[in-house]
């Protein structure tokens, strides 16, 4: 480690992840946001690296379990309705997706969902 500013800085890989102070966090690692269905049921990617994010994700995580990092997945879940979305957030998702009428918003990530 090196003191700058009155702060310990690490000087290597070993020092940075460290299991006293460190934690591996995904998010929103979901189908829902990394493919999507075709109409005849098969998975299509949204973006070409998708493959290749998943195996450096998996080198990741093997990497942090051996480390005996804390991992933590958070998913985001949307209830039926967007019951649990605020107005301000349903007010974003319409503008995000340029409509006017929040009748025309689809579901995504629902529980239970291929999402």
């Amino acid at each position: 480690m090196k003191n700058v500013f009155g702060k310990q800085i690490p000087s290597s890989i070993a020092e940075l992840i460290n299991p006293t102070h460190t934690a591996l966090v995904l998010v929103d690692f979901q189908n829902e946001f990394c493919k999507q269905k075709s109409p005849e049921g098969e998975e299509v990617h949204l973006y070409p690296s998708l493959e290749a994010t998943i195996a450096n994700t998996k080198c990741l995580l093997t990497e942090a379990r051996q480390r005996d990092l804390l991992i933590a997945y958070i998913q985001h879940t949307t209830l039926p309705e967007f019951q649990n979305e605020s107005a301000a957030r349903l007010y974003m998702f319409m503008y995000a997706r340029k409509l006017n009428n929040p009748s025309e918003l689809q579901m995504f990530t629902l529980d239970g969902s291929w999402g």
